[in-house]
């Protein structure tokens, strides 16, 4: 009897081993060492579900089961990116997923799947948001809501590379951020311990070209410093992010019912008298239902900042505005306490006239001030469009009132370089010291 128990014991041992023999040969398989298809299992299937569900193809568990949900993963990956839809995993199509992952991995490749846009929460929306952050259109936490920042960092995108303005990441794009990254310029973020010399050895370059790509006055650069390294071939001559000048181009706008040359200045976010320059207009011309009228757009380039705590540091009258234009919110940044509040530009052409957005934010911003109003100046940094600019404000509620139910009566001062008073046109000196603070400037 024990010999027989110990024959039956014997042989359930092997038939366990030669199936988990069999179970292990099966998952052993690496991707791309077969052709995979519908009903297929194994490890490599489910290696092909963990990188389709990296990019955004894939949204079941990783079961290792070739089923529909990953054969119309596929099919949708091989159509974005101009393969057979057939659905099978073949050489191609295993050598193209390979790649486009690795270049996920390394966070400088988004893949088109579906249109992005404002309320979106996914996992792609946080690869566009990195990509925007790199581009340096994006300075907010990677979160993967399409918000209101995201979307103004979209638009801010498409207007700056002439696609259509809509703060939709669609095909188009989608496609011209890819590009952007190939010709994207070449940063080194300073390290504790380098010096100009040492980062212009390592790069094969020169300490005055560093100098002069980065516009600095001296040798002297901080942990934590964006340096640009060398410009991109398609540049045009651009020498540095800091260096490249503003410029303008035009779009058509057709007038419609209702419209005035004050509204769509507003609406387009800039002065009134440049559009009636640019359209040779004057105070008594009148607009006609159908014309055609030229809309200045001013596409406003990065500029590098002293660390990643200061603000770019941009002249009100040929930058800033035209950044944080009539009718946007921004998050205000306090320089020294850190406490964030928004506000909105209702109006102001010699600095921009602004209001907290909601009673809330007047709450913050009351305590930042000491829990008073007052005029003093405090540095602060506007984040808008996915850049950080750095500003002066007062918070003294005076004059016009446009936004109700916010606890603050009147609207506040913001101030940037050059920036100038209402009252006599003139630069005020306290001001524009606190928006060199928060620039980092002297």
């Amino acid at each position: 009897m024990y010999k027989r128990k110990v024959r039956i014991f014997t042989i359930i041992c092997i038939m366990l081993i030669l199936l988990f023999s069999s179970f292990s040969a099966t998952y052993a398989q690496q991707l791309g060492s077969r052709m995979l298809k519908y009903g297929m299992s194994g490890e490599d299937v489910k290696q092909a579900q963990g990188m389709l569900k990296d990019l955004n193809y894939f949204f079941a568990n990783t079961t290792g089961y070739y089923g529909n949900l990953t054969r119309n993963a596929i099919i949708n990956f091989q159509k974005d990116n101009g393969l057979t839809p057939d659905g099978l995993l073949g050489p191609k199509t295993y050598a193209c997923l390979k790649n486009t992952h690795k270049r996920y991995k390394d966070c400088t490749y988004l893949t088109y799947s579906d249109v992005l846009k404002y309320g979106h929460r996914s996992e792609q929306v946080r690869r566009l948001q990195a990509a925007l952050k790199k581009l340096n259109y994006f300075s907010a936490n990677t979160t993967g809501y399409y918000g209101w920042i995201t979307q103004q960092s979209v638009i801010n995108f498409q207007r700056d590379k002439g696609l259509y303005v809509d703060g939709i990441a669609g095909r188009n794009t989608i496609n011209a951020i890819n590009k952007a990254f190939v010709d994207s310029k070449k940063y080194y973020t300073v390290l504790p311990g380098d010096t100009l010399w040492k980062i212009s050895v390592k790069y094969n370059t020169s300490t005055d070209q560093l100098m002069q790509y980065n516009n600095l006055k001296s040798t002297m650069i901080y942990p934590g410093q964006r340096l640009l390294i060398s410009p991109s071939s398609g540049s045009s001559g651009d020498s540095s992010s800091g260096a490249k000048q503003p410029y303008i181009t035009y779009q058509n706008y057709t007038v419609k019912s209702g419209d005035t040359a004050w509204s769509i200045s507003i609406d387009k976010g800039i002065p009134m008298y440049e559009l009636m320059k640019a359209n040779n207009l004057n105070e008594n011309s009148y607009l006609s239902v159908g014309q055609t009228i030229k809309i200045p757009v001013h596409h406003i380039p990065v500029k590098a900042t002293v660390s990643s705590k200061h603000g770019e540091y941009l002249d009100w009258w040929t930058e800033a505005q035209y950044v944080w234009t009539i009718g946007k919110v921004a998050v205000v940044e306090d320089f020294y306490t850190g406490k964030t509040w928004k506000l909105k530009r209702t109006i102001g052409a010699n600095h921009a006239d602004v209001e907290p957005l909601t009673a809330s934010d007047t709450a913050i911003m009351k305590q930042v001030w000491g829990g008073s109003w007052s005029w003093t100046m405090r540095p602060v940094l506007i984040h808008v469009d996915g850049r950080k600019i750095a500003a002066s404000a007062a918070a003294m509620p005076h004059d016009v009132d446009n936004i109700k139910g916010n606890n603050f009566n009147g609207h506040m001062d913001v101030h940037f370089k050059n920036s100038t008073r209402h009252m006599d046109n003139s630069t005020d000196q306290r001001h524009q010291e606190a928006v060199k603070i928060a620039a980092g400037v002297k």
